[in-house]
């Protein structure tokens, strides 16, 4: 029996109004809908918070304090980051409404109000709050793999023409930036011919991704030299925005996972010749990137730590993925392999976008905030890690339903740094439970 979906939890408001007698009145008009915390000026707002972020700030502009609700907004996007917020005032002179709009508010009411006018406010205010959350993760993860380079990812819109493409990408399918931009997805992951209905990867993976299903194959592309590349597809959507990105990963002839032709499915391949095109595409000439994940590899991270602009000033966590050892004492090293892939890209999808991510070691990754960082970063990063994974692994005839979970240690910059996160993800280190 399938259990029911789990609800979503109530949208939380904060209402800053220093008189208390409209305070209530916006608590009893909205509390059948939200969950409501009254702050009654900038002190209380600030405190509240700092207590735990709400989803949208109700604010009077001419609060009975030392700065107004358009002050108290900035201080708070100073100090938090943008929190959305709606105002509630008597004022709607045009000087007013130039300094407010400064604030990128997601609503603008008017008093005196009536109760259907706040409920349409706040209604509105969380949707265009929700957008606004949406465009932002998308930006931030856009930025982020573009930037970096190290990820081979496309993004399209719904028609499936090309919106960007990471250097990581470019260099997998031998395309150059001129040649790219306007194109059509389809006519750049372009099928080996000898893939038979492969051909029809790029229409089907943007179909399943619109119907919120997961998409991943294996197929073989064609480079516009001619040389061929295999590889992994997955797709993703942020349906919000009508954006689709296409994950590759290099697959070596040693972790591919289709049925091995002697039918002896419980014996791991022989790894093959590694001086094919595809092997040499997985090492590239900076050896900075971990072959498996596409993402930086230790090298890549230690180099980071020495770079004052990239050493982390908050935190670094040391992420223990769990159970790597049974994994492949059952399934092989080919099976974790595509674990870790697996989990590389849940750790990707629920951490925040800030965060750089690269694998540390067999069983590692790490994690550390890029430069502004947020407060109370490191307890996303920490729900990030608590949240397990469940992969459907399909090797070799076999198959299995596993539970990945993780275990996180956040550590300090320090010189003797790579020696504590060694000791914390050792094999060995199955009793040590995560600290802070």
């Amino acid at each position: 029996m399938t259990p029911p979906p789990t609800p979503d939890p109530p949208v939380s408001l904060l209402v800053i109004e220093d008189d208390p007698s409209i305070a209530l009145v916006l608590e009893e008009i909205l509390a059948s809908s939200y969950e409501v915390r009254l702050a009654n000026g900038p002190d209380a707002a600030l405190s509240a918070i700092a207590e735990r972020r709400p989803d949208l700030l109700l604010m009077d502009v001419n609060l009975s304090a030392e700065i107004d609700g358009i002050e108290l907004s900035e201080r708070v996007k100073s100090r938090f980051g943008y929190v959305p917020h709606c105002f509630l005032t008597a004022y709607s002179d045009p000087a007013t409404l130039a300094r407010a709009e400064q604030t990128e508010p997601v609503g603008y009411l008017v008093k005196p109000f009536e109760a259907k006018d706040v409920l349409a406010m706040v209604a509105i205010g969380v949707a265009n709050a929700r957008r606004q959350k949406e465009r932002a993760h998308s930006a931030a993860r856009l930025d982020l793999a573009l930037r970096d380079g190290l990820e081979a990812v496309l993004f399209c819109d719904s028609s499936g023409q090309l919106l960007a493409a990471s250097d990581a990408a470019r260099r997998v399918l031998g395309i150059p930036d001129s040649d790219s931009f306007g194109q059509q997805v389809a006519g750049i992951l372009n099928v080996a011919q000898d893939a038979g209905e492969e051909s029809l990867l790029v229409p089907e993976a943007l179909r399943a991704a619109a119907a919120g299903e997961r998409f991943q194959r294996n197929t073989v592309l064609q480079r516009p030299d001619r040389s061929t590349v295999p590889v992994e597809v997955t797709v993703s959507a942020d349906l919000g925005i009508g954006e689709y990105a296409f994950h590759l990963r290099l697959l070596p002839q040693a972790t591919q996972t289709q049925e091995p032709k002697n039918g002896s499915h419980g014996q791991s391949p022989q790894p093959a010749a590694t001086d094919s095109p595809a092997s040499r595409a997985l090492a590239p000439e900076d050896g900075l990137i971990d072959s498996v994940t596409g993402l930086p590899n230790r090298k890549a991270l230690e180099a980071k730590l020495t770079e004052s602009g990239e050493r982390p000033s908050g935190f670094l966590a040391a992420i223990l993925v769990d159970h790597l050892p049974i994994i492949r004492q059952r399934y092989g090293r080919p099976a974790e392999d595509q674990v870790m892939l697996a989990y590389s890209q849940h750790l990707a999808e629920h951490l925040p976008p800030e965060c750089a991510l690269g694998r540390w070691s067999e069983n590692s990754f790490v994690t550390f905030p890029r430069p502004p960082i947020r407060e109370q970063l490191d307890r996303e990063v920490s729900r990030a890690v608590s949240l397990p994974m469940l992969h459907h692994l399909q090797m070799y005839g076999r198959s299995a339903l596993l539970r990945i979970s993780a275990r996180a240690s956040f550590y300090c910059f320090s010189p003797d740094l790579p020696g504590q996160i060694d000791t914390f993800v050792s094999p060995a280190n199955t009793g040590v439970r995560a600290r802070r």
